[in-house]
Parts: C-alpha cells; sequence; structure tokens
C-alpha cells in the first residue's frame, strides 16, 4: 500500500468563467461576437433587415453550453435565428429614450430554467415614436419564456395576447411610469440597471440608479429589488404585481453632474464578488461598498471619490469594469491632448481627443494609473488615426468596458458611421498591475460596429440547496479503499476514486461532479 500526492495546475479564481450564458454578445449595429472560440470569432446578427441602431444598451443571453438563446435593445426581441420574437416587436423601451448606456438588463428567473426577465428604462423625450406607440416613460420588465413558440422563445401575454409589462415602484411605493401624452406619473430622469448574485448565490439583487422629483427637489436614488423564484421586491409572489425595492439609497447629488444633458453619460457596475458598486458619471466616479446578503449600499469605510472631472478636459463616465478577481477597477475618460498639427506640420498647436483606460486597485491604498489609450476619431474618414484637426465631442460612442467569460475586459475603441466599422480594444490580464492592455483586441465583422456599447453581464441564479436526505450513489462506504480508474478518456461504471483527503471537487452545469488531486490510495 502506497500513498501518492498528486499536484495539478489549475486556473483558479474568485470569478466563475463557467457562466456561458454570456458565451454571445450580440450588440448595437448587428455585430456579434461567439466568445466559445479562442480567439473570439466576431460575425453578425439581426441580418433579416433588422438591426440594433441606436439603442442605449443591447443585451444577449445564451444557455448553459453557450449556445444564443435570444437578444433585444430594450424594444424589440430577436431569437437565436435573428427573427423577432411573435410578441417580440416593442417591450417598452424606446429610441426616444437613449440618454443612459445601462438601459436593459437580462436577468433569468431563479429556478425557473425557461423564464427571463428583460427589464428596460426609458424616458421619452418626443411623442410620434413608433418603436413606442403608448409614449410611457419608466422602468418596466416583461417576461421571455423559452419553452414557447417550439422552443425558440415568447414573451408573455395574458389571454387577449397583451404583452404582460409591469411597471417598478420606487422608494416611496410610486409607480415609475410616465405618460407623455396626459403629462401623469412619475418622470425620470436618468437610467442605471445593473445585476448581481446575492451573498449565497440563490437569488439576484437589480439596481437601479434613477433620478425624479420629491416635491420640489429632484433627488438621486439607489434603488434595490431582490429577484427571487418568488418574484420581485418586497412581498411580490406573483408575477405582474408593481414590484417595491427591498432597499434605498439616497445618493450624493454633489458628485453628479449639473448639466441635463450628460444625465446620459455614465456607468454603474457591481464587482464580481458582489462586494462593491460604482458609480462613473462626467462628474466623478464614485466607489461604494454592497452588502449582497441585505442589498444595503454601505456608507461607511466609502463612498469613495475614485476620480473627477478635471481641466484640461479629462472626462470620466463613458464606460468601467472590475477585473475578475475584483481588486482592481477600470474606468475611461475622455481627454484633451495638446498637439502639434501632424497634417501641416506647421507649428500651431491642435487638440487631440483620446479616450484613455485608467486603473486603480482598491483592495489597498492606491492612486490611479493610466494604462492604455487610443485616440478618439471623427465620422469624417478621410482623417487617419493619427491626424485630427477638429475637436469633437464626447457622444459615447467609444470608452465602454465589459468583461467577458475569457476573464479578459474589451473596450469600444473605434468607431465610424460611413462606412460602420468597430473595433474592440482588451484588457488581457486585468487581475495584474501590468494588466496587458492592447488597441487590438477584436475587430469586428465588416459592416458591423459597437456604436459605443456592449451587452452587459448576466447572471444565473444557483439552485437552492437540497434539504433532502442524502443518498449512497456509488463507490466505497469505508475508508482506505483504492480507487479503479479504467482507461483514461472511457467512461465506465466500474470506476471509482480511492479513498483521499485533501481533494478539490466541484460540479459543472451539466452536473457532472469533478475531482482533482489530494492525498490518496493510487491503483495503478
Amino acid at each position: 500500500m502506497k500513498k501518492i500526492f498528486f499536484t495539478l495546475a489549475l486556473f483558479i479564481t474568485s470569478f466563475c468563467f463557467a457562466q456561458l450564458e454570456n458565451a454571445n454578445w450580440c450588440f448595437t449595429i448587428n455585430a456579434r461576437v461567439d466568445f466559445n472560440t479562442t480567439p473570439p470569432t466576431p460575425s453578425a446578427c439581426a441580418t433579416n433587415n433588422t438591426t440594433l441602431t441606436f439603442a442605449a444598451n443591447s443585451v444577449s443571453v445564451s444557455n448553459n453550453n453557450g449556445q444564443l438563446l435570444f437578444y433585444s435593445n430594450g424594444i424589440l426581441v430577436w431569437d437565436k435565428s435573428h427573427n423577432i420574437m411573435p410578441h417580440g416587436a416593442n417591450i417598452g423601451g424606446g429610441v426616444d429614450g437613449v440618454f443612459g448606456q445601462q438601459t436593459t438588463v437580462i436577468v433569468p428567473k431563479p429556478n425557473s430554467p425557461n423564464l427571463y426577465y428583460i427589464f428596460t428604462a426609458n424616458k421619452i423625450t418626443t411623442l410620434g415614436s413608433p418603436l413606442n406607440p403608448g409614449h410611457n416613460g419608466g422602468l418596466h420588465y416583461v417576461i421571455v419564456d423559452m419553452s414557447a413558440n417550439g422552443g425558440m422563445g415568447d414573451v408573455v401575454t395574458d389571454a387577449g395576447g397583451t404583452i404582460i409589462k409591469t411597471t417598478l415602484k420606487n422608494q416611496a411605493g410610486s409607480l415609475m411610469d410616465y405618460d407623455y401624452i396626459s403629462s401623469t406619473g412619475l418622470q425620470i430622469f436618468e437610467s442605471r440597471i445593473s445585476s448581481t448574485p446575492n451573498k449565497d448565490g440563490t437569488k439576484i439583487w437589480l439596481s437601479f440608479f434613477t433620478r425624479f422629483y420629491v416635491g420640489a427637489t429632484l433627488q438621486r436614488w439607489a434603488l434595490q429589488y431582490l429577484i427571487s423564484d418568488n418574484g420581485i421586491g418586497i412581498n411580490n409572489d406573483v408575477d405582474g404585481i408593481p414590484p417595491t425595492p427591498n432597499t434605498s439609497y439616497l445618493l450624493d447629488d454633489s458628485n453628479f453632474p449639473i448639466v441635463p444633458n450628460w444625465y446620459f453619460i455614465g456607468t454603474m457596475k457591481f464587482s464580481p464578488d458582489g462586494k462593491y458598486l460604482c458609480d462613473a458619471n462626467t462628474s466623478s466616479v464614485m466607489l461604494y461598498r454592497f452588502d449582497n446578503e441585505f442589498g444595503n449600499i454601505l456608507s461607511f469605510p466609502i463612498p469613495r471619490k475614485v476620480y473627477s472631472y478635471t481641466s484640461p478636459a479629462s472626462v470620466p463616465g463613458l464606460g468601467l469594469e472590475f477585473s475578475p478577481g475584483s481588486n482592481y477597477l477600470y474606468f475611461s475618460t475622455y481627454d484633451d491632448k495638446i498637439y502639434q498639427d501632424g497634417l501641416t506640420q506647421s507649428s500651431k498647436p491642435i487638440t487631440k481627443k483620446y479616450i484613455r483606460i485608467r486603473q486603480i486597485g482598491f483592495l489597498t491604498p492606491d492612486t490611479v494609473r493610466i494604462v492604455g489609450e487610443f485616440e478618439d476619431i471623427t465620422k469624417d474618414t478621410t482623417h487617419s488615426l493619427n491626424h485630427i484637426t477638429t475637436p469633437i465631442f464626447a457622444n459615447g460612442f467609444n470608452g465602454e468596458l465589459q468583461l467577458a467569460i475569457n476573464g479578459k475586459i474589451y473596450i469600444c475603441a473605434v468607431y465610424t458611421a460611413n462606412p460602420q466599422f468597430g473595433k474592440l480594444a482588451v484588457i488581457g490580464d486585468p487581475n495584474q498591475l501590468n494588466c496587458q492592455y492592447s488597441p487590438n483586441g477584436i475587430t469586428l465583422q465588416p459592416l458591423t460596429s459597437h456604436f459605443g456599447s456592449l451587452p452587459q453581464w448576466v447572471h444565473k441564479a444557483l439552485p437552492p440547496p437540497s434539504t433532502g436526505p442524502w443518498v449512497w450513489m456509488h463507490g466505497d462506504n469505508i475508508g482506505n479503499q483504492v480507487g479503479v480508474y479504467g482507461t483514461q478518456n472511457v467512461p465506465s461504471p466500474n470506476n471509482k476514486p480511492g479513498s483521499r483527503q485533501g481533494a478539490m471537487n466541484w460540479k459543472d452545469l451539466n452536473d457532472n461532479l469533478w475531482l482533482f488531486g489530494g492525498l490518496h490510495y493510487a491503483s495503478y
């Protein structure tokens, strides 16, 4: 009898890359990226004369095996074959409501494998939009049932065939729904939605940052709704009943831009471990602690102002993302840089516009540093990437950041309108101080573009723990037994692991149990 100690080279991180629900990105102007392959594969989506053009935020979701299920821009819902779902022609968002980079998010309903919430937030600024004939602004959700329509999915309707669109309430119990025809209801002036699992992973927190009037005062609030298999928010056990937030937090308005037209520029995201929440806008980048058990935003020892608007112009708010290990924060700024005129070689200085990617570690004292930058080119494609002769406004076409299942962070790096062209920069090792930034991450397929938006992460809740009795399934039930390993890569009911201690084990998304290493009795 001899003991053998196995050591294995394993890639381990606190971030769960096995969430293949995020394996396909479908976004903005017909763009698609498949992260099931290495390197990721760019292609096109919505090929049937439909586009995701002018959506403030696009979202997509795949199944446990990484196969595309559906995607949306908050207005339309497409199935995996790029056809609009039978009741997916208008789910409540609207192009008139483009005033935020995070206006749509998908949340799989916990413990309901075929049901998916799509949350949309919008503010209709003009009337007559054919994409939102109801002219309603606010925060709403619909449900997609993937068991319907032969497995292609459909938006849930009532008995009369009308989409069931549910409005959410704010902290005072008021419906966040505004009718622009009658000028009635609660009007919102900002929309940022994001999600994260709760402490035990069996539920999902939805957070909504918004602004609305309380009396004569315009206030900014963070509203948190807990999504479980019973429904959304406090005391809601039936889908379709307007949910009330579980918690709310009055945000400090002094850290928010005064200019109303700048409300739409900004991003709000959770760290992958769910313990931090960051809010970036054109005035500042604010970091908060988040209690993912009870849904509270904590004000001690932070909020912490990570970055502020500086002059010459360095405007944050275009995008932010956390490293997969939740140890670094990355955000983009829109900066002025003074250069000599490279076209005429004259001595007259000119202003060029750059997107700069900045990094800060927030678990220990740290300072903000620039890890990468690229020139923000104009829509005039006659100018090269390195020769800009006229300043341009930061209109949100570049600078958005998003974490992918391969552990890398991608950035909207180049956008042109004519012809449509898109490119994603990449942070190759975001858990490290030397994060391996490259301006050449993914070149999107021709005639597709990111248009400054990438799909948000889809968080899927874990199944609730079993409360039933344990049942002995296979193998020995006494100690110090040798294993039977059979032939490698050939399954057999006779195979069994030997007695061991200190092994690593986990269950994958297909309910397979994996066992690695440990101190054990060998049988080969």
